[in-house]
């Protein structure tokens, strides 16, 4: 068995999520490939020598982290050892707002997006600000019609929880059923199966563009503007926590820096002068 194997195996048997061992797997292959040294021989002065000449190409901080994060965690199950950060350290990583789409743009969306399991796609992500993996993996048996919830089973980081089932997505969801009868998951491919998350995140840009909205949309748009409209809304801080899945309620509260109304409902001082 060769070294990256063992290694996926070992993250797969401590029930780690497929998208993090895909993504720690793919970025080792590909990190031990450029930089040409045998997998048994990288160190952190080897990934710190790559990430300088990168940094020339403007490599982003977000890459520099998933390269430390899967280099960490390969050091750590293959050999028990620590990373050293005194030598690569993990970088300050930018402060990006993310696209947030206003109830008015959710409508044109919606109202533009004539397929309906299209439809009842982003209808419940924004509804209820679920992620594209809990979309994908959302069975029949976890919306609960009777007490208008749907139950997330092993969310990110393998954490359950509940979130709302609106009224409206009901309706809207029976609707799609009724049309295209799944039998296991909500949202099931052509031959049966989980949906593709590749494919809900083309349909995501693509309704975006048809409704003339000149941002960068993706699934997690959805998401973002769910909860930032919950806490405009006025909803608890700790309610929101819960519904996002959030472990840690400062990122939850990192949504407030979002909202820009108080901003926007300050006059600004060059009222008062005459021009």
């Amino acid at each position: 068995m060769d070294l990256i194997t063992e290694f996926e195996e070992k993250l797969l048997l401590r029930n780690l999520s497929e998208s993090t061992v895909s993504s720690y797997v793919s970025t080792i292959k590909l990190i031990s490939e450029r930089i040409s040294v045998p997998i048994t021989d990288i160190t952190e002065y080897n990934l710190r020598s790559y990430i300088v000449k990168d940094k020339k190409r403007k490599i982003s901080s977000s890459t520099q982290m998933a390269i430390i994060n899967s280099f960490k965690a390969f050091f750590k199950e293959m050999y028990g050892r620590s990373f050293d950060h005194t030598i690569l350290p993990r970088p300050k990583m930018e402060q990006k707002q993310p696209d947030i789409l206003s109830t008015d743009e959710i409508l044109r969306i919606l109202n533009l997006t004539a397929n309906l399991k299209h439809k009842s796609i982003i209808a419940l992500m924004y509804s209820c600000a679920i992620r594209v993996s809990e979309v994908i993996n959302l069975k029949l048996k976890d919306i609960d019609v009777k007490n208008n919830k749907i139950n997330i089973r092993s969310g990110k980081g393998k954490i359950d929880r509940v979130v709302m089932l609106d009224g409206s997505v009901l309706s809207l969801l029976r609707e799609y059923w009724s049309l295209y009868r799944t039998k296991e998951y909500l949202f099931e491919g052509e031959k049966g199966g989980r949906y593709s998350a590749t494919s809900i995140q083309n349909i995501v840009k693509s309704k975006a563009r048809v409704a003339g909205i000149n941002k960068n949309i993706s699934t997690h748009s959805l998401r973002h503007s769910c909860l930032t409209q919950l806490i405009k809304n006025g909803v608890d801080l700790r309610r929101v926590q819960k519904i996002a899945g959030h472990k840690n309620i400062n990122t939850t509260a990192n949504y407030i820096k979002i909202i820009d109304s108080d901003i926007l409902d300050t006059e600004s001082p060059i009222k008062a002068i005459s021009f």
